[in-house]
């Protein structure tokens, strides 16, 4: 029951927070909040879909892991960016997974070993990289998520540029040109 109440204080984190932002800007600080929140809520899912033999509850959340880091990313318009460190975190979870299994691999033996029996340590290298991979392309999209936010605020600015009529010493118009940003 803990576990569960742990998932549901995680979700609840995971909404972001309110700010005073103008009309069309972006919150910064909601921005980490969600990116925050929502890749905390997958880890708790995760572990807990994995202690309780829960196995959908448990690939849900490995499969949301991938993609919730970038949720900051996503709220603040930058989807390309989303997507690439979304794929490159998948890439590290394939090379985890394929040096688990070079690692586990059974051997055909003469039945020498009851289970599987560890193959080499060849596949300890992949699985450095693979966590490694994981790990820093959370912690950057976790660490930009604000950044990310501030860069769709200035470009959401608008400029502005109109003529205006100017008199010069007070004998003839001329013109101006006046902007606001």
């Amino acid at each position: 029951m803990r576990h569960a109440v742990l998932v549901l204080t995680l979700l609840a984190a995971a909404a972001p927070v309110a700010a005073e932002t103008p009309a069309g800007m972006t919150s910064e600080s909601g921005a980490t909040a969600l990116a925050v929140g929502i890749t905390a809520a997958s880890v708790a899912a995760t572990y807990l879909g994995t202690a309780q033999d829960l196995p959908a509850l448990a690939w849900t959340g490995l499969g949301v892991l991938m993609i919730a880091p970038s949720a900051g990313h996503i709220y603040a318009g930058e989807h390309h960016h989303a997507a690439v460190l979304t794929l490159v975190r998948s890439g590290g979870l394939a090379l985890l997974a394929l040096g688990v299994h070079e690692r586990y691999a059974t051997e055909s033996t003469s039945g020498a070993c009851p289970g599987p029996c560890p193959k080499s340590t060849s596949g300890e290298p992949l699985m450095a990289v693979g966590i490694g991979t994981i790990a820093l392309a959370t912690l950057y999209d976790l660490y930009d998520a604000h950044r990310a936010a501030h860069r769709a605020n200035v470009d959401a600015r608008t400029w502005t540029v109109a003529p205006a009529a100017l008199g010069v010493g007070g004998r003839s118009p001329g013109l101006a040109i006046g902007g606001a940003f």
